[in-house]
């Protein structure tokens, strides 16, 4: 029982840092007016480190950016890629059918054809072999 009580106790004084610490950070105004302003500055200032770059520097640089661009490529996969390029186009598939409108209508005509060897319907636009 002592235990319980003492386990929930440091629960609760966790949840409480956790609360102590959003709320500190949403009361703390941004350097920047915005989450773009914030991209925008950090392009400048990266813009601006590769321009006083010595050619060595460089050089480490794009070398670590390959290595890790190689790193990511084994951990993903001969796929890896395209699995990416799906999701993605998953996404905006699910982003552009919330929006109803814009669903459209497709109408092939009524099913009222009758196969002359069978007797089966078909739609007119159908090509029967």
């Amino acid at each position: 029982m002592l235990f319980c009580l003492l386990f929930l106790l440091i629960v609760l004084i966790q949840n409480i840092q956790t609360l102590f610490q959003v709320v500190i950070k949403m009361g703390r105004p941004s350097k920047y007016g915005s989450e773009e302003e914030r991209k925008k500055a950090d392009a400048r200032r990266k813009a601006e480190k590769r321009r006083s770059e010595t050619i060595e520097e460089r050089n480490s640089r794009l070398g670590s950016k390959a290595e890790y661009k190689r790193r990511k490529a084994e951990e993903l996969g001969p796929l890896g890629r395209h699995q990416n390029q799906v999701a993605k186009f998953q996404e905006k598939i699910k982003e552009s059918l919330q929006d109803e409108t814009v669903i459209r209508q497709h109408h092939i005509g009524t099913m009222d054809n009758k196969c002359d060897h069978c007797g089966a319907k078909y739609f007119k636009a159908e090509k029967i072999n």
